[in-house]
């Protein structure tokens, strides 16, 4: 699949693969290219606050840690929400090659 590199969970101090070119016929003018381009930086972006928010439930002490669990859970779940846009914004570009 085209965009399995760059979608694939990673450990915390990984950074995944820039995904794969994008399709000949799309320019750099395409608003589909600025689409792809923005939802890749918002996954990437939420990738990060996931792995700042682990590791401040990581430090926390007792008396802070079932709401920093909280807000990790809620990262967990912005970043799941961004990789689902990506998937589906690069699914359909990758659409366009075979079509």
């Amino acid at each position: 699949m085209f965009w399995s590199k760059a979608f694939v969970r990673t450990a915390p101090d990984a950074d995944p693969s820039p995904p794969e070119p994008l399709p000949a016929e799309l320019t750099t003018c395409d608003p589909r290219v600025d689409a792809f381009v923005e939802s890749y930086v918002d996954w990437r972006e939420e990738c990060r606050a996931l792995e700042a928010a682990y590791a401040r439930w990581e430090r926390a002490e007792r008396p802070g840690r079932d709401l920093a669990f909280a807000a990790y859970r809620a990262a967990l779940d912005r970043e799941e929400k961004a990789a689902h846009v990506f998937g589906l914004v690069a699914a359909g570009i990758e659409g366009l090659q075979r079509g």
